[in-house]
């Protein structure tokens, strides 16, 4: 079967760049768009819908595509797995103790991407509002995305500034002057074999783990698993060679 990409939505300019690389590995063209019964649908972060199956004809089973974007989801599978995670709870009681212990608390909603849908809480507030979800603050001195693909690790990259911006160490996304890097990487001891242990948690074939590392305890926690991450060129291709060499 011919491989075809069923994107999240229409326009993804990572969908975009990984067609046009399998098109170059495979000799003829990935085309995107709804998935086709004949063809192996690769799933870029499309979560179920009336036209979707998930039979053996799709890499990423849309059904766990939702799983991994819903945050609370995640994190009760990677629990369940017994993952290393950040500390999460529904409960807004629970939640108002992390505060008062002196924890910077993010009220968040079960979706959301790049730190949206995030209210961060600390001092010196002292209630926290209602959430879907919240999430305690794990102090991070560093922050990597592993990318994996059929169980094996293709990519580690770790998020810096930007240079010349003053970013923020809370959230560290694209708008706050952060952005993924591949030079001078120095991995924590673990780090892969999480990122690994993460996507098997939810049941994907391939997706990228935000994983942060705590100095104090050398130990590393796993943000959120990304269907449909936003790729380099060189990520792109490591994803083109790992899909053509298990799939095609």
């Amino acid at each position: 079967m011919r491989i075809r990409i069923v994107q999240y939505r229409t326009g993804s300019e990572s969908a975009k760049m990984l067609a046009a690389a399998l098109s170059q590995r495979l000799g003829y063209k990935v085309w995107r768009g709804p998935p086709k019964r004949r063809a192996l649908n690769l799933n870029w972060g499309s979560k179920p819908n009336p036209t979707w199956w998930d039979e053996d004809s799709c890499i990423n089973n849309p059904i766990f595509v939702e799983t991994a974007s819903d945050k609370l989801l995640t994190f009760q599978a990677l629990e369940r797995a017994g993952v290393s995670h950040v500390p999460y709870t529904t409960s807004t009681e629970v939640a108002q103790g992390w505060l008062q212990e002196g924890s910077t608390v993010f009220a968040r909603t079960r979706g959301g991407q790049g730190g949206s849908g995030i209210t961060i809480v600390g001092h010196p507030q002292t209630t926290v509002p209602p959430a879907q979800l919240y999430t305690r603050y794990v102090k991070k001195l560093k922050e990597f995305r592993v990318h994996v693909v059929g169980g094996s690790v293709i990519d580690v990259q770790q998020k810096k500034k930007r240079n010349g911006v003053e970013g923020t160490s809370l959230i560290r996304n694209l708008a706050n002057g952060w952005i993924f890097a591949h030079e001078d990487v120095v991995e924590p001891t673990g780090l892969r074999e999480l990122g690994a242990a993460a996507v098997a948690a939810v049941s994907l074939d391939f997706g990228a783990v935000d994983i942060i590392w705590n100095q104090r305890e050398d130990r590393c926690y796993v943000l959120e698993v990304n269907t449909a991450p936003g790729l380099c060129q060189t990520t792109c291709d490591k994803y083109a060679d790992a899909f053509v060499g298990k799939y095609a």
